[in-house]
């Protein structure tokens, strides 16, 4: 699971922030295994959607470890985006038009 979010956050995304969504989220154990080991870090829970009031989600940042060696391989492309910015900031609140639904990540396709 931690190689799939670091290829899907990372690499994908460009960022070290994302969002599950709680309901869905059907490896609750193999993610508190990596909370525990400190790769994942719990940014927020319980983010409403605001377009979607029935739908939470909880924000997660990927350890600055699991990545650094994409910053330092020298690829001047890979450079990452702060979109979740907003999760560490203390009102947590999203920018105006930020999708949640579309910025959470789907773990169904590790099953």
């Amino acid at each position: 699971m931690l190689t799939f979010l670091i290829d899907e956050v990372v690499g994908r995304r460009r960022s070290r922030t994302f969002l599950l969504d709680q309901l869905a989220d059907t490896r609750r154990e193999t993610l508190n295994q990596l909370y525990d080991a400190r790769l994942l870090h719990v940014l927020r829970r319980g983010i409403v959607d605001r377009h979607n009031p029935g739908r939470v989600y909880d924000g997660f940042a990927i350890d600055y470890g699991c990545y650094v060696a994409l910053l330092l391989d020298g690829n001047p492309h890979f450079r990452p985006r702060d979109r979740g910015g907003w999760l560490a900031s203390p009102k947590g609140v999203p920018p105006d038009g930020f999708n949640l639904a579309a910025a959470a990540i789907d773990l169904t396709a590790l099953e």
